[in-house]
């Protein structure tokens, strides 16, 4: 400790004093390289040295710390030694590298005048020779020492920082003989606070970034929480929510990538430095999260950031991917839930049609049959005669609808036989040629003329056929061009109808095949032909979808399966079905 000529207080109560200090900055808010840059300015003015370096050995690597008074830059962490330039890694080490790397492995031998019992070593002339032990060098021989450092008197304590990690303080002074015993185990006190003030700097510095971490996961999982926010929205608030979780939030831009859109804040540019994880959902990597800092900073775990930030930011990455998931699960159960919610809406209304069409079928067959015989009677004046054949024409009607019921409820039993599908097509051309002409409807017909044979009753795929053309004929009340199309898809046979039509709109598409669901007036369909159609062809084992655009018309496609390959035929598909 430097002499003065002024009355000094009590050099112990001063260290004490300066190992309160420590301990007050390990409490702060201070990066590492910030809290060093303090600590050895602070034993740097206790104990009158020219330079104070502290070294921060780990398993892999050294982290120098220095302070000179002739010199105020700083350096880094990580950085170089004041004492030389020798990489203390190097299988060749300099005598003074050789001496730190023992003391701080606690090499020493207790008995050689430069070591104190704590094994500390000091000199007050670096410049002569210093002969070790083979206690002291750790060897079978012992070892000659030449020191060669720019500064004259030296003092190198080591100290323990945590279970693992090791440390030294280096203090040194261009005078010789200038640090007293008295100030080597002062020295040696402030050592063994300062490893304990580290710690729990490190202490500190990991759980202040664990909370960080666990409020920015927190608050991004208080925006997915809300299933009902569209992913693009729940995307901006995340990226904002990253910058405050960083080391430097105010020079700290964040950007999310997904599926090719991007979303950014902070003037996020390619050129910084940057910590990047890949958003990976289902095995496919969809996209990226990205954190940069606008301006350099110092080197620490992963370039200029943290190693408890590549674990958040790996977690959000991961959280991204369960957001995503998550909603994708979540659509697909509404779908689901949809798909079975229809399947119970047809289930019910079959029951419910079976039952309707049994108890009108009789009263309904009284009317037509007793209305068909006051017909036949010769003295029957003719205006009875007319709205007798319009009782007839509504019962008939009435009978047609309740067939379509019986269908739909399958209570009527199908008769299936191998069959072309085009014959069917050719069959009803006639009637469809006649209603097209009076409506303006331009009919055209393309039939694959090598179509394999289907498995199915004639009568229902003919109604299949007339209910789809009849449901075009009436989308185009102005004319139009109404197609019919055959051909096959892998092992089905496909129906086509497409019209130019007035177009059906997205939200009716869904409902199409709902039984009397109609977008027609009430005199002019029941709202059975869709869902008839619907029930035949799933019957069959095929299915039907449709297609269309508002203004530009609608196609619906028919698949059924080609002779062989139906149900009926392969008791295995019945099994599997």
């Amino acid at each position: 400790m430097k002499n003065t000529d002024t009355k000094m207080d009590d050099p112990r109560k001063i260290s004490t004093s300066v190992s309160h200090r420590i301990l007050r900055l390990a409490n702060k808010s201070y990066s590492l390289r910030e809290f060093s840059r303090k600590v050895t300015k602070a034993l740097t003015e206790f104990s009158g040295a020219d330079c104070i370096e502290i070294r921060l050995i780990e398993a892999k690597e050294i982290g120098y710390h220095s302070y000179c008074i002739n010199d105020m830059s700083n350096l880094d962490m990580k950085g170089v030694s004041r004492f030389g330039s020798h990489d203390s890694n190097s299988p060749e080490l300099s005598d003074f590298e050789w001496l730190c790397t023992n003391i701080s492995n606690g090499i020493f031998d207790p008995a050689l005048p430069f070591f104190t019992p704590f094994g500390s070593f000091f000199t007050g002339d670096s410049s002569r020779t210093f002969v070790f032990s083979r206690k002291a060098a750790g060897q079978s021989e012992g070892r000659t020492v030449h020191i060669e450092i720019p500064f004259t008197s030296l003092v190198i304590i080591p100290f323990q920082n945590g279970d693992t990690n090791r440390g030294l303080l280096i203090a040194a002074n261009s005078n010789e003989g200038f640090f007293s015993e008295e100030t080597v185990g002062m020295l040696e006190e402030i050592a063994q606070t300062l490893g304990i003030a580290f710690l729990h700097h490190n202490t500190q510095v990991a759980l202040r970034e664990r909370v960080k971490e666990l409020s920015c996961l927190y608050e991004i999982a208080r925006v997915a929480s809300k299933s009902d926010t569209p992913i693009e929205k729940v995307l901006k608030k995340t990226v904002a929510l990253l910058p405050p979780g960083w080391l430097y939030p105010d020079i700290t831009c964040s950007r999310i990538t997904l599926d090719g859109d991007s979303y950014s804040v902070n003037d996020f540019k390619e050129t910084y430095p940057k910590l990047s994880a890949r958003v990976v959902v289902g095995g496919v990597n969809r996209g990226v999260v990205e954190v940069a800092y606008k301006e350099e900073r110092p080197e620490l775990d992963e370039g200029p950031f943290l190693r408890e930030e590549r674990n958040l930011i790996n977690a959000v990455a991961r959280e991204i991917s369960l957001i995503i998931e998550k909603r994708r699960i979540e659509e697909e159960r509404e779908e689901l839930n949809e798909q079975l919610r229809h399947a119970h809406r047809l289930a019910t209304i079959g029951q419910l049609a079976a039952g309707i069409a049994h108890e009108i079928n009789e009263p309904l067959a009284n009317i037509l049959g007793f209305a068909q015989l006051a017909e036949k009677q010769t003295d029957v004046p003719s205006i009875v005669r007319k709205d007798l054949q319009k009782i007839i024409k509504a019962s008939l009607h009435g009978r047609e609808v309740i067939k379509k019921l019986m269908l739909f409820a399958r209570q009527a039993p199908p008769g299936k036989q191998k069959l072309n599908l085009n014959n069917v097509i050719r069959e009803g051309l006639f009637l469809f040629e006649s209603r097209c002409m009076n409506t303006g409807v331009e009919l055209k017909t393309v039939l694959d003329e090598k179509l394999p044979e289907i498995f199915a009753d004639r009568s229902q795929i003919y109604q299949v056929l007339v209910n789809l053309v009849v449901n075009s004929i009436q989308a185009m009340p102005d004319g139009g061009i109404l197609v019919i199309r055959t051909g096959v898809v892998d092992d089905h046979v496909t129906l086509i109808v497409e019209d130019t039509g007035i177009g059906i709109d997205d939200a009716v598409i869904d409902k199409l095949f709902v039984p009397f669901f109609s977008t027609k007036d009430v005199n002019e369909g029941t709202g059975l032909g869709l869902s008839v159609v619907h029930g035949i062809v799933a019957s069959h084992g095929g299915t039907v979808t449709v297609e269309s655009e508002l203004g530009k018309g609608a196609l619906f496609t028919v698949n059924l399966p080609i002779a062989g390959n139906s149900p009926d035929e392969n008791p295995e598909l019945s099994l599997n079905a």
